[in-house]
């Protein structure tokens, strides 16, 4: 029963170091992507189209509120309006992202 290649046969099958470079870095690349997840981890409790802008404009949002000043009101209510038009552009986008991988099913 043949055993599999290691570091040191695989350096003794090629001419240069820089090909055995290559043939190793590509083999690594196989494991890696063979054995780690692609999917990024998020937080289960908020929606799939929230992302950072979005939580961006919530903590100014949220800071607008804590001032409690007249500009402050102001530039609340047009950050209620600016968080809402991305929210919503952002949810459209998903759903026709959730479309589209459904009609290449």
């Amino acid at each position: 029963m043949a055993s599999k290649p290691g570091v040191s046969d695989i350096i003794y099958e090629h001419s240069t170091i820089e090909v055995a470079y290559d043939d190793w870095f590509n083999k690594l690349m196989e494991i890696i992507d063979s054995h780690i997840p692609k999917t990024k981890l998020r937080d289960i409790n908020a929606p799939p189209w929230t992302n950072g802008p979005i939580m961006h404009l919530v903590r100014k949002k949220k800071k607008a509120i804590i001032t409690n000043s007249t500009y402050y009101r102001e530039k609340y209510q047009s950050l209620c309006q600016q968080c809402k038009s991305l929210i919503c552009s952002n949810y459209q986008e998903y759903i026709d992202s959730l479309n589209m991988s459904e009609k290449e099913s």
